[in-house]
């Protein structure tokens, strides 16, 4: 869910969801006269992404950069080791970060092209592509004019790829890489690709995780010792873990010795206030703890 960045004005609120033909779709819609409530009647189809084979990695996450332009990102279209080589495919919408301008959508054009995108006019290269080689980025952020991706891993390890929102076009590397290290062997080229500036391995029985859930750098007020600390943790594991991303690479990693049942999601309010979403229907908010 996201809101639009003229809400005060025009009350759109955009929603990615999966619907009961296993369809990646994103839709707008408009407030109601009621406080907090939208209007059913309201929505205007923006995407529609086929994902008919697998149903699992359907992405999940929309956003608004800070040029604002629309960011989706979706998932490969499922199966083990990219199957039908979306991500690495530059005329599918699937397994990308997508980048859509929804400041006049209508029912005749929901969305134009920016015209910075990548691959405008390029035959055989969907021009709503801003990012390739991904396989679930279940969820991504922005801090100013950085773009966080948090990239599921197959089998062994999980990943945070970081990189100017200015810089289309980069290919991340699934089903070619898992990260830093080669998946697919027989083809393990790595010319074009960007590595991760994170990854962890999944080790022994999962014992580090299995499965990467991203969220955001902290730019609250409340606990000014974590500002610019990237918070993240993984659905098997449940910690609150953090890093500082510096010109240099990763820094200060740390555990922060927190946990909650399979941890799905991030969430951050407009103070900047940093949330903990699990999967067990509780959210927990990132807080100085008692000294006693």
């Amino acid at each position: 869910m996201a809101f639009d960045p003229d809400f005060a004005r025009n009350g759109y609120v955009y929603l990615y969801y999966t619907d009961l033909a296993q369809n990646i779709v994103v839709e707008r819609y408009a407030s109601s006269p009621l406080p907090d409530v939208g209007d059913p009647t309201s929505a205007l189809a923006i995407l529609r992404v086929a994902h008919p084979q697998f149903d699992n990695h359907f992405g999940g996450q929309v956003a608004f950069g800070p040029d604002g332009m629309l960011y989706a990102g979706t998932g490969d279209g499922g199966g083990a080791g990219d199957p039908f080589g979306n991500a690495q495919n530059l005329d599918s919408l699937l397994g990308k970060i997508l980048r859509v301008d929804v400041r006049n959508a209508s029912v005749a054009q929901p969305y134009a092209i920016p015209p910075t995108n990548p691959y405008v006019n390029q035959a055989g290269r969907r021009p709503e592509i801003w990012a390739s080689g991904l396989r679930n980025p279940w969820r991504f952020s922005f801090d100013g004019e950085q773009l966080y991706i948090a990239d599921v891993g197959q089998d062994t390890r999980e990943e945070v790829d970081i990189a100017a929102v200015s810089q289309g076009g980069l290919n991340y590397g699934w089903d070619i890489m898992e990260g830093s290290i080669c998946y697919n062997a027989a083809s393990c080229d790595r010319t074009g690709m960007t590595l991760p500036v994170f990854e962890y391995e999944h080790g022994a029985n999962d014992v580090n995780g299995c499965s990467l859930t991203g969220g955001y750098v902290y730019r609250g007020t409340a606990l000014p010792e974590l500002v610019g600390r990237y918070f993240y943790s993984d659905f098997c594991r449940g910690f609150v873990k953090s890093f500082f991303a510096t010109g240099a690479g990763v820094v200060e990693q740390r555990d922060w010795g927190l946990s909650a049942t399979q941890v799905v999601s991030f969430g951050r309010d407009g103070a900047g206030e940093l949330y903990v979403v699990s999967a067990a229907g509780r959210i927990f908010r990132i807080a100085r703890g008692s000294s006693g």
